[in-house]
């Protein structure tokens, strides 16, 4: 997924959004228990309370946030130094080593054009799907619930959604 803001923001305004973001979206794929990692030390500090929210833009995200936290029955915040943040290289290094990409299932991405901070929108996922159509979060969590994989999956693809499940 993918967020586009078509609204005056400031680098601070920018680490929100992207954290409300994924927040909003572990709330709708239905955990309740979840540990935050962020490199961005701002959120991190504000959001454990540490540090307060001096600038008046930035106190409805906090105040978002704060809602958003409040869906989970355990939500915690961790700082993860940029420099210590090796999840972004291997995502990067995951996506360049497809053996045959053409041959992979993959679900349309979803862009989100907001004209206004996502505290001011309400809800922006909501997830449309065909009704035959299972979000692209549905194997994992089925995995972690249920311990059942579907029919069709491979044991690459099996020990893959295990390793995902543990992290």
């Amino acid at each position: 997924m993918a967020k586009k803001l078509d609204f005056k923001v400031t680098n601070n305004m920018i680490e929100y959004e992207a954290c409300l973001f994924g927040l909003e979206a572990v709330v709708v794929a239905g955990a309740k228990h979840l540990l935050v990692y962020g490199d961005y030390i701002l959120v991190i500090q504000q959001a454990l309370k540490e540090w307060e929210v001096k600038k008046e833009r930035l106190k409805p995200y906090v105040n978002y946030l704060k809602t958003l936290v409040c869906k989970f029955s355990k939500c915690s915040f961790v700082h993860l130094p940029r420099d210590e943040n090796q999840m972004v290289d291997a995502l990067a290094t995951l996506s360049s080593i497809w053996i045959n990409p053409s041959q992979l299932s993959m679900r349309s991405l979803v862009i989100v054009k907001l004209g206004a901070p996502c505290y001011q929108g309400g809800w922006i996922m909501q997830v449309q799907m065909g009704s035959e159509e299972k979000p692209w979060f549905y194997d994992m969590k089925r995995f972690i619930e249920k311990k059942k994989y579907i029919k069709e999956v491979i044991t690459r693809e099996r020990y893959a959604l295990q390793n995902q499940a543990r992290n």
